[in-house]
């Protein structure tokens, strides 16, 4: 039954719209008044046909209100009516369900990730900034569809993987199995008393440490499958040259660098800083002692040393650069992808251009910011680099299309709710 004032769906046996707030109930049977009739008939006409566009019209002129993401102008609920409803299946791919409460992850999770992407105010309502002027969607109904599909698309991968017997790389898997000290130290270190506050906190009231790792589990092997796929796609040096000549004029590497033919090489190294302490001088300016370097590269070279003893592979070296590194990449393992000559201060750069390189290589660098220890990657003409990626993200996009085609989730719109989440 939907409501007559505002054209919501009414939850079962009430007429209390939870939208508006108003009563659907029939009201009581009045003696006919004559004149009112006679006098307003023409009115009347006018009024029914502006009553029936706003119970049976969306706001965008559809006819009824369709399960799609313009259901609701707003999904956002209180605490206690997120809490009423987190068990709630909103979609669903085969056997696998999605409840409220594991939207919450992925929906938070879209902006946490990706917010600076988008060109919208996260301290005001999301429901209330148009994104697509031509749908009325505003942020709030785009990001939500953006979670759905990006849900649907894991699902789906994720089966594919488990039919091709696909399994996670050791390094990764390490990382899912560290995941419940890594959250328990994160929620330390962000002053929460218990990691369900920092998941109440970042997700909305209620959302459980299962539907956490949930999201990572799935993420990962999701991710990792689709990235086996891609590598797989065959890209011909014909592809290579058309995109070429297609894309010349705007090709560039993540350090906003142009790539022409004659750019040469790009480089991947990893590499964990090691800063120097400092003192200021009497005008309040940072300086750098003799002595702070020379512990510097003391600490830098300890560091060193213990790798050496190891393995001398990239994982325990991601590893070292996680432990160690006091660059922002230290995440991420110490990688720097996609250098061109000039991005980096000379010391830097001449060991990773060198031409003898090769992968695995490894040593000690000082530059003007501390000790870098190094692990060489690889390198690529930066063209065909460019040029590959191009023509795979091309055929990516193509492949995900055709997998979300042909395993499309059911999603049920009316009984989607989000938290309350303070994101400014």
């Amino acid at each position: 039954m939907f409501c007559k004032f505002c054209g919501a769906q009414l939850e079962e046996n009430t007429t209390v719209c939870a939208d508006c707030g108003k009563d659907n109930a029939e009201p009581k049977a009045k003696k006919p008044d004559i004149k009112k009739i006679i006098f307003a008939s023409f009115s009347i006409i006018l009024l029914l046909a502006v009553l029936i566009g706003m119970l049976y019209y969306g706001r965008y002129g559809r006819l009824f209100r369709e399960n799609d993401i313009l259901y609701k102008e707003n999904y956002t609920v209180t605490d206690e009516k997120l809490a009423g409803k987190l068990d709630n299946v909103i979609a669903s791919f085969g056997e696998n369900k999605l409840t409220n409460e594991q939207l919450q992850v992925f929906y938070w999770m879209q902006i946490y990730n990706y917010g600076y992407y988008y060109d919208c105010d996260f301290s005001k309502p999301l429901n209330e900034q148009v994104m697509d002027k031509d749908t009325g969607k505003t942020w709030q109904q785009c990001l939500l569809e953006t979670s759905l599909n990006n849900w649907n698309q894991y699902q789906a991968l994720e089966q594919m993987a488990k039919e091709a017997g696909f399994t996670i790389p050791e390094e990764y898997q390490k990382v899912l199995d560290e995941l419940p000290e890594t959250t328990e130290k994160n929620a330390t270190d962000g002053g929460f008393a218990s990691v369900e506050e920092m998941l109440a906190t970042d997700f909305g009231k209620g959302v459980s440490y299962e539907s956490y790792q949930r999201f990572f589990n799935l993420v990962y092997i999701s991710n990792l499958y689709f990235n086996e796929l891609v590598e797989k796609l065959e890209v011909t040096d014909a592809e290579l040259e058309a995109y070429y000549e297609e894309n010349k004029a705007s090709l560039k590497t993540s350090w906003d660098v142009a790539v022409t033919k004659e750019t040469g090489k790009l480089v991947d190294v990893r590499h964990v800083l090691i800063r120097p302490e400092s003192t200021k001088d009497e005008n309040g300016k940072e300086i750098y002692t003799d002595a702070a370097w020379e512990a510097c590269r003391q600490k830098a070279q300890g560091i060193y040393d213990e790798w050496l003893k190891g393995t001398r592979d990239e994982l325990t070296f991601c590893d070292l650069a996680y432990k160690n590194s006091a660059d922002g990449n230290k995440d991420e393992g110490g990688i720097y992808t996609d250098i061109s000559k000039g991005v980096m201060v000379k010391e830097f750069e001449d060991w990773c251009f060198d031409e003898a390189r090769k992968y695995g290589d490894h040593g000690l660098v000082k530059t003007q910011f501390g000790y870098h220890i190094m692990f060489f990657v690889g390198s690529e003409e930066g063209w065909t680099r460019l040029c590959r990626y191009g023509v795979q993200n091309e055929k990516a996009d193509a492949l995900i299309a055709d997998i979300l085609k042909e395993n499309a989730a059911d999603i049920d719109y009316k009984n989607i709710v989000l938290g309350n989440v303070d994101i400014s």
